[in-house]
């Protein structure tokens, strides 16, 4: 169970992290490709803000915006 709690906490911090990338670029109107949560294949997408695509991915260990 601690495991778990360990890895919910880890991935909202690495959420909002990688959220706070995708804001500041938005704003700035620079291209944005897509918000990825993990890293690896994707396992679920769908479209987000300005019909832009969000990644859930199989490895939890990081995010990026492209």
């Amino acid at each position: 169970m601690n495991l778990f709690k360990a890895f919910l906490a880890l991935g909202l911090i690495i959420f909002f992290h990688e959220l706070s990338h995708f804001m500041v670029a938005y704003w700035f109107n620079l291209e944005i490709k897509q918000l990825s949560l993990g890293f690896g294949p994707s396992l679920y997408s769908f479209p987000g803000l300005s019909e832009i695509p969000f990644h859930l991915r199989l490895f939890p260990f990081g995010g990026f915006v492209e």
